[in-house]
């Protein structure tokens, strides 16, 4: 009997014992979710839903972070027209993930990031150059994420077949390359060498011009006192000589009466004939490798820097991707810590990898990607700079006009150049 009750108490016992622990999982585990209330932030961006939710798990899980974040895709064409509807009658974000040109397109309604809490010296030490785009003199816009350099892709038959080992690796060599690739009759381009000279047909003919300008000393525009302001051509400088250099030579491939005639305006879109394997070089975004692939799975193609100005620092020109915070939203605070947290290594370095893009952050750039497309990428993410365009589509309007009126004869050189500056 007592040997019975004896085995019922140490039974009993353990059950208590057990009971406790339970209670003490449970309390701790209490306190921890009062101490760490989450915080549901809404993002708006125009990347996939599910990319971006496969992105920001490993952050949460990482750094256990008390956020949810709630993500709406928006395209970038229809942010301006969807926010400023938002923010009259409810529904803003607290947060907008989005390229360089379509934030500070709407930088009025975005809080600058104050440099007491996010150094200019920790932001230059964090981020490539390119994301300096963001760095305004009242504070940062945004925060860069990723970056997608300008590459030049390459037709490896082509090329082999024209007896060229690599493609050119200098601006310099390009007039050769023409005419050991490109293929004419008359004013007829049966085979074009590289799509440079016209806008109609050439997407990135903005982001080229832009290259161009940038590799050749001309930061076309720069952030000032009262917002962002032009340097394309000011008056008593040597930017107006660098600009009608710039436009002389990107023309001259689609002027008949020259030797570097290899592209006109009745030619297919860039891409599109590039796909076809017509096209020798193709200047495009690092992010148009998807859809070059997808257009020809047969395609014989590789990737390459840009080409370079001989002796000069190599560049390229790149958009940056960035998380941003609104101005208008009802938990600045938190919002800003998301957006802190979502710029650190985890959401960068997943974000890349969905992608196939380049981070933006330094630190991860220094690995070695095994891909060698992305090799490629990471080492121009680091050449890479850009400028505040604050109106992606009236500066293409401005470029365009720029290169008509010279090429036309409608303005002397000097007076195109001086009203591109101003209506830049």
């Amino acid at each position: 009997m007592d040997e019975q009750t004896s085995i019922f108490q140490y039974v009993v016992i353990g059950i208590l014992l057990v009971v406790a622990l339970l209670a003490v999982i449970v309390f701790a585990l209490q306190k921890r979710s009062e101490a760490l209330p989450s915080t549901q932030l809404s993002v708006w961006g125009e990347m996939e839903r599910e990319d971006f939710e496969d992105a920001v798990e490993p952050l949460i899980v990482e750094s256990e972070a008390p956020f949810e974040f709630q993500y709406q895709q928006i395209s970038s064409e229809r942010l301006e027209e969807i926010l400023v509807e938002a923010l009259a009658y409810g529904g803003a974000p607290d947060l907008l993930l989005y390229p360089e040109t379509t934030l500070l397109r709407v930088r009025g309604d975005l809080l600058p990031i104050p440099y007491e809490s996010f150094p200019l010296r920790n932001f230059r030490d964090s981020f490539v150059e390119a994301g300096e785009v963001f760095a305004a003199p009242n504070g940062i816009y945004a925060l860069p994420i990723s970056v997608d350099p300008l590459v030049m892709y390459w037709n490896r038959t082509l090329l082999s077949g024209a007896g060229i080992a690599t493609p050119p690796a200098y601006w310099g060599d390009i007039p050769d390359f023409v005419d050991e690739v490109g293929v004419r009759n008359g004013t007829s381009i049966e085979r074009a060498a590289i799509a440079l000279g016209t806008f109609s047909n050439i997407a990135n003919a903005a982001d080229i011009f832009s290259l161009l300008l940038l590799q050749s000393g001309n930061p076309i525009a720069q952030w000032s006192g009262n917002g962002v302001e032009s340097v394309l051509a000011p008056k008593n400088s040597r930017n107006a000589s660098i600009v009608l250099s710039v436009v002389r030579f990107y023309t001259e491939f689609a002027d008949p009466d020259t030797p570097t005639y290899t592209w006109n305006s009745a030619l297919p879109e860039a891409q599109s004939i590039f796909a076809t394997n017509n096209l020798g070089l193709y200047i495009g975004f690092a992010s148009e490798i998807r859809r070059i692939r997808s257009r020809n799975p047969n395609l014989n193609f590789d990737v390459t820097s840009v080409p370079q100005i001989r002796d000069e620092v190599p560049r390229t020109y790149a958009h940056v991707l960035g998380i941003a915070v609104l101005e208008r939203s009802s938990q600045l605070s938190e919002a800003v810590r998301g957006a802190i947290l979502l710029s650190n290594r985890a959401f960068a370095e997943s974000i890349s990898s969905i992608q196939l893009l380049p981070p933006a952050r330094r630190d991860l750039l220094q690995s070695e990607p095994s891909d060698a497309y992305m090799n490629l990428f990471y080492r121009a993410a680091v050449r890479s700079v850009s400028w505040p365009d604050v109106n992606l589509y009236r500066s293409y309007d401005v470029f365009e006009t720029l290169v008509d009126d010279v090429t036309s004869g409608r303005l002397r050189g000097s007076d195109a150049i001086e009203k591109a500056h101003n209506n830049l």
